[in-house]
């Protein structure tokens, strides 16, 4: 025998389900500028770990062939490649894409790498790297290249988010 359902009682009233849209909506627009801020931050990490690789082929390169490798950084069109008529030290081209901000402390925008790995650039100082995205308050990241020694280093970068780079402003952290 089926059991009845008194009438009145056969679903949900227009007050619950107010009730309910306003709840998801208050969930939704606590939740939504998080999870914009953590896909920056991912692209930020993306792009910077792609510099640090980018650089770190072009510094085996020139040590596994036993002559310098050049690369090229392309701060408008956010890539690092070959120099035009260079030596292809990078088996491919990175593109750190369109959203990404590149900014750098080098002029001209290469980094050569001798035989034995250090880095040789016409700065004063270390060349540094720093990626962020434009207009958003998310994390720079930044790639240190130690000139003497080719060493490297990443972290975070606590700098300004406009003007020049400083090498100084690069915290090590440990991922």
């Amino acid at each position: 025998m089926l059991h009845q359902v008194p009438r009145g009682e056969e679903g949900f009233t227009l007050t619950e389900m107010i009730v309910t849209a306003i709840v998801v909506g208050v969930l939704a627009a606590v939740s939504v500028p998080s999870l914009v801020g953590l896909y920056n931050q991912n692209k930020v990490k993306e792009a910077s770990a792609q510099v640090e690789g980018a650089l770190k082929e072009a510094q085996r390169q020139a040590m596994r062939r036993g002559k310098s490798c050049t690369v090229e950084i392309d701060t408008t069109n956010k890539k690092i490649k070959n120099p035009s008529g260079g030596d292809g030290c990078l088996l491919s081209e990175r593109e750190l894409g369109e959203q990404i901000t590149l900014r750098t402390n080098i002029s001209p925008l290469t980094i050569s790498f001798s035989m034995k790995g250090s880095a040789a650039t016409t700065a004063s100082e270390d060349p540094t790297f720093v990626v962020s995205m434009p207009n958003t308050t998310s994390e720079q990241r930044c790639v240190v290249v130690a000139s003497a020694l080719g060493l490297m280093r990443s972290g975070n970068y606590t700098g300004s988010t406009t003007g020049t780079v400083d090498p100084d402003d690069c915290q090590t952290t440990s991922n």
